[in-house]
């Protein structure tokens, strides 16, 4: 086995060794750290091509066609979408309140 190996060998058994809740920290930092690195090869490897590729494909460098423009009116039509089907759903609070009472009594 690798040096690389046997350190993180070492490292999981001394994990293993330590109270649940730092048990829990650790595994957070790890993958919160894991998703930091693939965040930003995406930021600075992958990104930039589909952005080239996006400036070639409009035939100009437009702000409108960036990824980031593309992703902002993604997330916002996604939360119109959200806080309209909530505006849809009207809820008469007392109707309710009166039917899960009713039905509580009608239990006993």
């Amino acid at each position: 086995m690798g040096q690389l190996t046997e350190k993180t060998l070492n490292a999981i058994e001394k994990a293993r060794q330590k109270p649940a809740h730092m048990r829990h920290a650790i595994a957070l930092s790890v993958a919160g750290g894991f998703t930091l690195v693939l965040f930003l090869v995406w930021v600075f490897v992958l990104l930039p091509y589909r952005s080239a590729y996006v400036a070639e494909e409009s035939k100009g460098n437009s702000p409108d066609n960036s990824p980031l423009a593309s992703l902002k009116a993604q997330v916002g039509s996604a939360w119109n979408n959200l806080t309209g089907s909530l505006k849809d759903k009207k809820i008469d609070w007392q109707d309710e309140y009166e039917k899960i009472k009713s039905e509580a009594l009608e239990m006993k």
